[in-house]
């Protein structure tokens, strides 16, 4: 068994491997948002065919093979409104708001077409669960058969802390 290069050295390089490393140690590896308000999902103030995410941030720990023991930081700067697509199925769904990352390190993730601008970050709205990345979901809109908007009755809140504290 060999050790990790030292990470947070004056002159030595800083693998992302080692900053993942840490988050996953100061989350004790949960996947959650940080504070109780951070990326909630709710319905527009008058009810249309999208939601909004509010600002905020999460530790979303990694299932990709070979990086056990890491996770990743999402943030959100401002608030940020998503479409959502109208339920044109002929039955109920239940539509999941997911926050997900796209490491080009681990195989079957695509390699952004200018590294130094892509967010690595993607916000997804999915009748399935998300296993072949790192994901968050943050809400869970059931929708009506026809459903074309959004209201506050439809979403379902299913987002928990990282890293609760407990007053003792």
């Amino acid at each position: 068994m060999t050790f990790l290069p030292a990470s947070v050295i004056d002159g030595a390089r800083t693998y992302a491997e080692s900053i993942r490393r840490q988050l996953y140690s100061a989350t004790g590896g949960a996947t959650g948002v940080i504070l109780p308000g951070a990326l909630k999902v709710t319905a527009l103030p008058t009810p249309g065919g999208a939601i909004v995410i509010a600002p905020g941030s999460a530790a979303i720990a990694s299932p990709y093979p070979g990086a056990s023991g890491q996770s990743y930081q999402v943030a959100n700067d401002a608030a940020l409104q998503v479409a959502v697509p109208a339920n044109n199925t002929g039955a109920p769904i239940n539509r999941h708001v997911w926050v997900t990352v796209r490491d080009p390190q681990y195989p079957g993730m695509p390699t952004p077409s200018n590294p130094e601008t892509d967010t690595y970050i993607d916000v997804q709205i999915t009748a399935n669960t998300i296993t072949d990345r790192p994901a968050i979901k943050l809400a869970t809109i059931a929708m009506p058969t026809g459903a074309s908007t959004v209201t506050p009755a439809m979403i379902t809140d299913p987002r928990a802390l990282a890293h609760p504290t407990e007053l003792v």
